[in-house]
């Protein structure tokens, strides 16, 4: 059984949360797919969307898993998991600078604010 657990419109966009339901044991948690719709066209699209200052990391948009859908979504990047994309040489840019100042003992994550044009 695949349902839509989430919806949410923003400006010209919907983002949906489909599952899929499988009662085999060990099936839990169930996977997850997350789509967009333009409501201008009516087309739909998996979502996929990246950084170009974090190479290899992406982000799905999902109504359950962003706090503020009014504006846009806002998510949170674990302050660790940078420090260690610091080292591996995945940043460039203005996260770079930033996460090179920070402190992963003192310090708090990062928040990034998502913009829909």
């Amino acid at each position: 059984m695949i349902y839509l657990d989430n919806c949410a419109d923003v400006g010209n966009y919907q983002f949906m949360e489909l599952y899929t339901v499988r009662w085999e044991e060990g099936a839990f948690p169930f996977p997850s797919k997350s789509f967009m719709r333009d409501k201008t066209t009516g087309e739909i699209f998996r979502i996929k969307i990246t950084l170009p200052d974090y190479k290899g990391k992406e982000f799905v948009i999902s109504p359950k898993r962003s706090r503020d859908f009014e504006n846009g979504p806002i998510y949170e990047l674990d302050l660790i998991e940078l420090k260690q994309a610091y080292k591996e040489n995945k940043l460039s840019g203005k996260l770079k600078e930033l996460v090179a100042t920070l402190n992963e003992m003192e310090d708090n994550n990062v928040f990034m604010l998502v913009y829909f044009k």
